[in-house]
């Protein structure tokens, strides 16, 4: 009897601990189940489609180290009026950048490069221009997380009529505006996003590899991962790709980029997440290649600063807005941008939940933050640190559209007050007509001046075009969307001001009359 109590109390012993462990597993994924996420994402994204105006959008969630969930709604073409499917192929922009980290790390861990060795120990073909900063510096493991001293932020691309430049030529310049690649600051001393060190890469993986960099990459990652409707060849056939649109909402061209290692992969968010299951999945590193322990140096920042390996890292909440405290929790994230596509990911890997969400417009950048947000929410239970920064940044935006409205709306209420003060009390016949002060005629070209060059800068290419020959920019795609409510005040202030003048200026017919 007393062995059966004893027997009968290990039993449940062993049932509660495995209990607990279900338990701690399903905590550790979140305190909502993955159908609470599923839900919440599946009602937010057609409603943020129609309040940005994007034509479409698709997400996949990673839970647990595979591929859980994938959902597509909207259209690929504004114009054919296609429904978007998860298959469809996206010009993912920055998201190229940690899938060309992989294959740099594959190349560390076959022994083949040293990430802290100069990168000019395995680059023949090419050197950047002389600068006083130390060429010696610059290594692979820096210029992933963005320490090299490189410059050159981003890549514009180039229509699919014109030739692309061969690499060399693009690291020397060819980059349809966009520059050269060279050392803009010493190398390790701070970090500065830079696709042109990306590009430095690609080379080194080709010289190092002996093969050019989007075969090496289909061969050794996307195959290997089965990322079957993905590719980093400028031309290559992959699914069926979404059309990007403007800020207008016109389909633009279908740039095509030589930089493929920072700006040239296209893929489904379902690739990208499959992708992601490199970073928690024993499985996914087998099949790739790549052990744990590099792994584990993609995702940690190697000299500080806000850039691991590929990714930028998001800074943790640690304290509840009650003050508890909150466990911390890794997470790396990744925004890309292409003309007429935006994109974003993020993933905790010590849990194996990831998110990606990608889109065909340039209005969608608020977009894909809200999306991840809706994430973050339910992977942290708390909001996420660049959540709370973008929620402040609109916030500001706001509040000073209001004090500046509020401005405006004073000011418009006094002339409207003038106005019928006029019209109810007429001037005397002998009395003299209404002339603009020696401030009338400056404040008015000033209003006009500040309103077309407003729209011009912030809501037309024309800017772009004269500075950098970059067509199809509008550089509002690049704000919050509460910037538009600063842009409706500055643009009444300055047709309050016009309307004064021309008030002014109409003649008084009845002083001419008399």
């Amino acid at each position: 009897m007393a062995k059966g109590r004893v027997s009968l109390l290990a039993v449940l012993s062993i049932v509660a601990a495995l209990t607990g462990a279900a338990r701690g597993a399903d905590s550790d994924a979140g305190t909502r189940p993955l159908a609470t996420l599923e839900a919440a994402l599946g009602r937010a994204l057609p409603s943020l489609l129609d309040r940005y105006r994007v034509p479409g959008a698709s997400i996949a969630v990673l839970h647990r180290g595979r591929v859980a969930w994938e959902h597509a709604a909207g259209v690929a073409d504004r114009r054919s009026r296609l429904a978007l499917s998860p298959e469809a192929s996206f010009q993912v922009a920055s998201l190229s950048k940690p899938v060309a980290a992989l294959g740099v790390l594959l190349l560390a861990e076959e022994g083949r490069i040293d990430l802290d060795r100069p990168v000019w120990d395995y680059i023949e073909s090419w050197r950047p221009p002389p600068s006083p900063y130390d060429l010696d510096g610059v290594t692979a493991r820096r210029l992933l997380s963005h320490r090299g001293g490189v410059g050159l932020h981003g890549y514009p691309g180039v229509v699919p009529e014109q030739p692309l430049p061969t690499l060399l030529a693009s690291l020397g310049g060819e980059t349809a505006g966009a520059g050269r690649v060279e050392l803009v600051s010493e190398p390790g001393a701070r970090a500065l996003y830079s696709s042109g060190g990306y590009t430095i890469l690609q080379l080194l993986i080709e010289e190092s590899s002996g093969e050019p960099f989007a075969s090496f990459m289909a061969r050794r990652v996307l195959g290997p991962l089965g990322m079957t409707r993905s590719s980093f060849e400028p031309g290559g056939a992959v699914a069926a790709a979404a059309t990007g649109h403007g800020w207008w909402g016109g389909p633009l061209p279908a740039y095509r980029f030589r930089e493929q290692a920072s700006s040239g992969l296209r893929s489904t968010a379902g690739d990208l997440a499959r992708f992601l299951t490199v970073l928690s999945s024993p499985e996914a590193q087998a099949a790739v290649g790549i052990s744990a322990a590099m792994v584990e140096s993609m995702l940690r920042p190697p000299e500080g600063g806000g850039y691991a390996l590929g990714f930028a890292v998001e800074p943790p909440p640690t304290r509840l807005p009650t003050g508890q405290p909150v466990p911390p929790l890794h997470i790396v994230s990744l925004t890309g941008a292409n003309r007429g596509f935006r994109s974003i990911l993020a993933v905790a890997p010590d849990r194996g939940d990831g998110f990606v969400a990608l889109t065909n417009s340039d209005r969608a950048l608020a977009m894909t933050s809200d999306l991840l947000c809706v994430w973050g929410r339910w992977v942290s239970d708390v909001e996420l640190a660049s959540c709370w920064a973008e929620g402040r940044r609109r916030g500001t935006l706001l509040a000073v559209a209001g004090m500046i409205g509020l401005g405006v709306l004073m000011d418009g209420c006094a002339f409207v007050e003038r106005l019928r003060r006029a019209r109810i009390e007429p001037r005397p016949r002998w009395a003299p007509g209404p002339r603009h002060g020696w401030t009338g005629w400056p404040r008015a070209s000033f209003s006009i001046v500040l309103l077309a060059g407003w729209w011009l800068f912030w809501y037309s290419d024309e800017v772009a075009i004269r500075r950098e020959g970059i067509a199809h920019f509008v550089p509002a795609s690049s704000l919050p969307p509460t910037f538009f409510w600063l842009t409706a005040v500055v643009s009444a202030w300055c047709l309050l001001g016009i309307a004064r003048w021309l008030v002014v200026a109409r003649p008084d017919r009845r002083g001419a009359a008399g």
